[in-house]
C-alpha cells in the first residue's frame, strides 16, 4: 500500500526516540540475560521469547531442569535457586518491569508495530525510517506550488527579496530561500 505513495521526507526526531527506546529496551533483555547466564553458565542456550515473557519462571525452571532434577519435587524452587545462585525473584522482576516499561511507552509513542520481535534465538526490531507520504488529494496543489517557488527563488535572484510566505501558509522559508512547507501535504 505505501510502496506506490511518494515519500516527502523521513521524520528523522521520532526515528532518533525511537532509536534511544530500542536501546533502553536492549539493555534490559541484555540484564535479564545476565540472570539467565549467572544462573544456568554462560554457554546456555536462552529462548528470549521465553526469557522476555516470564522471565522469573522460565530462568527457575531452567535452573531447577539443569541442577536440581534429584531434589525433592515439594521444595519451594524459588527459595532453591534463590539460595544457590544469589538472584533474588525481586531482582528479575525490577529488570523484566523495567523491560516492561520501556514497551510500553515505545508502543504509546510510535506503535506496536514497533515493539521488539522475540524469537527463541534473539531479539529483533523492526526498520522505520517514519516516512512521511504525500496525500493524494494535496498532490495537484502541492506540484503547483514546487513550480511556483521554482519561479519565485528564480525572481528572487533578479528582483530581490519577495515575501510570498506572508500570503501562503504552504510556503516557508529556508534561510533566504522559499520552499514548499512539507508538513502540509503529509498523510
Amino acid at each position: 500500500m505505501a510502496e506506490d505513495k511518494e515519500i516527502l521526507f523521513h521524520d528523522d526526531v521520532a526515528f532518533k526516540n525511537k532509536d534511544a527506546q530500542e536501546k533502553q529496551i536492549t539493555e534490559s533483555i541484555y540484564k535479564l540475560k545476565q540472570f539467565y547466564d549467572k544462573a544456568l553458565g554462560d554457554k546456555a542456550n536462552v529462548d528470549y521469547s521465553k526469557l522476555v515473557k516470564e522471565p522469573t519462571s522460565y530462568i527457575v525452571h531452567s535452573y531447577w531442569n539443569a541442577f536440581c532434577k534429584d531434589k525433592a519435587p515439594h521444595l519451594n524452587k524459588v527459595t532453591i535457586f534463590t539460595s544457590d545462585t544469589g538472584i533474588t525473584e525481586a531482582d528479575i522482576q525490577n529488570v523484566h518491569n523495567e523491560y516492561k516499561v520501556s514497551c510500553n511507552r515505545m508502543e504509546h509513542v510510535h506503535s506496536v508495530d514497533a515493539l521488539p520481535i522475540a524469537t527463541r534465538t534473539d531479539i529483533t526490531f523492526k526498520e522505520n525510517r517514519y516516512p512521511k507520504y504525500l496525500d493524494e488529494s494535496k498532490k495537484k496543489q502541492f506540484e503547483l506550488l514546487k513550480k511556483f517557488v521554482a519561479i519565485a527563488n528564480k525572481l528572487e535572484n533578479t528582483q530581490g527579496a519577495i515575501n510570498l510566505v506572508r500570503y501562503c501558509p504552504d510556503l516557508t522559508t529556508n534561510g533566504f530561500k522559499i520552499s514548499v512547507n512539507l508538513h502540509r501535504f503529509i498523510l
